[in-house]
């Protein structure tokens, strides 16, 4: 026992002197364990234990693998993704420069570069840098705490509202969705941005009455995420005010009869008032043709896309009258630009016409989103009944990130990584929706054992 505690201290000092943030990010996924596990026994916990625990050893082993896929003589540390490495490059630069170490021009132009994968994240790791010593992998980890603390608050809020079975059903897609695991290992804003989202929905779903502590204490963590937003990515504050105010709309037409015909009236006075007026019908044209011109800057650049306007406008339309016909859209054009916007969103990358081999290896993600999807619709619809608001708050999300992400993208593989901001919402409400399915559409038999299964959980 004495030499097994004496081999556990060396090797946790030989980790800690390659990579101190390493520790200290194992140090608080122990927290984060056993406060998943709080006032949960039983089968359940050793279930939830054991996804967590596989989660996160193959994160941990993905994150180990890295060191041995650097190339010595090009590169001092490498990543899975080039905006990855970059990330650690600017944060690396952002903390040389904090210290007054020294750097070449060029890395302190692209350190504080204000356009191109500009985040406040990069100063977040630049503070870990700063704090931990240069940690390239270290960061990675902290990407993993990120991101299974987010899963782990849905998780928790799911299980109050829906249900044992139907959370563990919802964190368990979550935790091994390929693409949400690929950007969990990654220093990327992915990480942050689903734990900020998570808290919105977290704390306005404990808001109660007559509970003043409570209340205050959420109101000011929704504050701060919407903030911290607003610094991690253009557009970070608009999605999360976006699917604030969807969900809030969604909650009052829940509540009762009364209250869903008067939100239908409110909406049918407003939207012909609002097409009449030529403030608002200009503004909302302006902002269609600005997302249009940003799909047509993704359509055109390089990787697999795909079309959302009728095909003349990408025969070298252009904002330019002196380069090239212009780009002009009416009524009807933004129509289907907009509809089509939204069907690509969910269907994108088409499984029946990969662009290249390589995205043959998204055909099982796909397949599975698929499925989820209208598991998801069933989750809705059956959550709006049993618990309409974190239900609402859920759908609000992703009524946010259709709204914002969909007409402004083009290329595949950066609405995947946008479309991923809203996905474990998704998964959140198809676990509901699968559990809710096989307790009454299967067989009386098949129902009756689901139940027991259901109850054995508590």
């Amino acid at each position: 026992m004495r030499g097994l505690a004496v081999m556990t201290a060396v090797v946790a000092g030989v980790i800690y002197t390659l990579s101190p943030l390493t520790v200290w990010c194992l140090l608080a996924l122990a927290v984060l364990a056993r406060w998943a596990a709080r006032d949960i026994a039983g089968r359940e916990r050793r279930w939830l234990l054991a996804v967590f625990g596989a989660a996160l050893g193959l994160r941990l082993l993905a994150i180990g693998l890295l060191p041995f896929l650097v190339d010595p003589w090009r590169e001092p540390y490498t990543s899975y993704f080039g905006d990855g490495v970059y990330a650690i490059q600017r944060s690396v630069w952002i903390r040389n420069i904090a210290l007054g170490i020294p750097v070449g021009s060029r890395d302190f132009i692209e350190a504080f570069e204000p356009q191109f994968g500009w985040s406040g994240y990069n100063y977040v790791l630049a503070f870990l840098h700063m704090v931990c010593g240069r940690s390239p992998y270290g960061v990675a980890c902290f990407s993993t705490v990120l991101f299974l603390a987010a899963a782990l608050i849905l998780h928790r809020c799911c299980r109050r509202a829906f249900g044992p079975l139907a959370a563990f059903a919802g964190l368990a897609i979550v935790l091994f969705m390929p693409s949400l695991f690929a950007w969990s290992v990654a220093p990327l804003k992915e990480g942050l941005q689903f734990l900020l989202l998570a808290t919105i929905v977290a704390a306005l779903a404990a808001l109660a009455p007559r509970r003043w502590m409570t209340n205050a204490g959420a109101a000011l963590a929704v504050l701060a995420a919407l903030i911290a937003s607003g610094t991690l990515r253009s557009g970070g504050t608009a999605i999360a005010l976006t699917g604030i105010g969807a969900a809030t709309v969604l909650w009052l037409s829940a509540r009762r009869t009364a209250t869903l015909a008067a939100v239908i009236v409110g909406l049918a006075l407003a939207i012909p008032l609002a097409a009449s007026s030529r403030r608002v019908d200009a503004a909302v044209a302006v902002t269609i043709r600005d997302a249009a011109i940003r799909h047509l800057g993704h359509a055109r650049s390089p990787g697999a896309f795909y079309r959302l306007l009728d095909d003349k406008l990408y025969a070298g339309a252009t904002t330019d009258p002196e380069v090239g016909p212009p780009f002009d859209l009416d009524f009807g054009a933004e129509l289907r630009f907009l509809i089509r916007a939204v069907q690509m969103f969910f269907a994108q990358p088409l499984p029946w016409a990969p662009e290249s081999f390589k995205w043959l290896a998204l055909l099982p993600q796909q397949v599975l989103w698929y499925l989820t999807l209208p598991l998801a619709l069933v989750g809705v619809i059956r959550g709006f009944w049993r618990e309409p608001r974190l239900t609402s708050l859920l759908a609000g999300m992703i009524v946010a990130g259709i709204v914002v992400v969909a007409p402004n993208s083009g290329n595949v593989g950066t609405l995947i990584r946008h479309r991923d901001m809203i996905v474990p919402f998704v998964l959140a409400l198809a676990g509901f929706g699968a559990v809710t399915l096989a307790a009454r559409v299967v067989t009386p038999l098949a129902a009756v054992r689901t139940e027991k299964v259901v109850g054995s959980w508590h």
